[in-house]
């Protein structure tokens, strides 16, 4: 109980899986508060099709159907939820970069550049410092032309927007 309270008190985000016990679990209820009350991130998974609906508090947010998916793809879809809430960009900015700069595999580096042009017209100086670094540094990034151009928008959209 101790180690839940602690984790609950560090956490960053909740994922929240909508099982048919899940209504029913005085502790989901408890944990789902608890997150909201220190207003982290909560993500709705549903995970079949016998799944509640949220309830409550947590009816605010949309559920993501993650049914029969790997976890890793899990894991990806309540990440891309968090991605598209525009508060939590600055958390997660720095885990869109990475994956530009580091991952040489295409279909990897086409989702990171994705996930960057979904939030990607707001971005920092800093930000797009490390963008055009990626495209210097990643060759897989650099010479994929859906990639380089999903990127190169990005660039175009942040330049137009800082000017006067």
């Amino acid at each position: 109980l101790e180690d839940l309270g602690q984790a609950l008190s560090e956490a960053d985000a909740l994922a929240a899986f909508l099982t048919p016990d899940f209504r029913h679990s005085e502790w989901c209820d408890q944990e789902v508060g608890y997150a909201l009350g220190r207003k982290i991130a909560v993500v709705a998974l549903k995970i079949t099709d016998d799944d509640v609906p949220p309830h409550g508090f947590l009816a605010r947010y949309q559920t993501v159907a993650v049914n029969g998916l790997p976890p890793s793809e899990v894991a990806a879809a309540a990440f891309d939820a968090l991605l598209l809430r525009e508060q939590e960009w600055p958390r997660l900015a720095a885990s869109v970069l990475r994956g530009l700069l580091q991952e040489r595999r295409l279909a990897l580096v086409r989702l990171w550049a994705n996930r960057l042009a979904a939030v990607g017209d707001n971005l920092t100086r800093e930000e797009l410092d490390t963008v055009r670094q990626a495209i210097d540094q990643n060759a897989v990034l650099r010479t994929d032309r859906e990639a380089y151009n999903t990127i190169s928008s990005v660039i175009l959209t942040n330049r137009r927007r800082s000017r006067p």
